[in-house]
């Protein structure tokens, strides 16, 4: 009797490692088979910063009016009104300092493009760097 009860623990622990190895089996043909999930497309997002209140702020392309967009889009002047302290026309996307990484409105930003020949260059407001020359003296051209 002793033997038939081992017996019958042998015969269900080999159909219990049977029935994982076919449902492993399956599992991975299917995941094999199935083609695999597109990654969820993520909405770009656009910095802001309120001239009049120095907000930071991030929008997403569908919170940004649509001429602000294209403004953004096409390297022209964008301002929109500020949401935090409603100033009309007072928030632009900012330039970050490559020094210090504070954000400010570069006259760029603004649609002020220096006279050629101008020598006169624009430095951020926080640390007194200038981007050209801090560009110049810490990124190596590529060859």
């Amino acid at each position: 009797m002793e033997l038939m009860g081992n017996r019958n623990v042998l015969v269900g622990v080999i159909g219990a490692v049977a029935v994982v190895c076919v449902g492993a089996g399956v599992f991975s043909v299917t995941r094999v088979v199935s083609p695999p999930r597109a990654p969820e497309a993520v909405e770009p997002s656009y910095e802001f910063l309120c001239e009049k209140c120095q907000a930071v702020f991030s929008l997403r392309q569908s919170q940004i009016p649509s001429e602000v967009y294209e403004a953004i889009t096409t390297a022209r002047p964008a301002a929109m009104d500020c949401p935090r302290c409603g100033a009309h026309s007072s928030a632009y996307p900012p330039t970050r300092c490559p020094k210090c990484g504070k954000p400010y409105i570069s006259n760029f930003s603004k649609g002020i493009i220096p006279q050629p020949g101008s020598r006169q260059r624009e430095v951020c407001p926080h640390c007194g760097t200038d981007p050209y020359i801090w560009h110049r003296q810490h990124v190596k051209p590529e060859v």
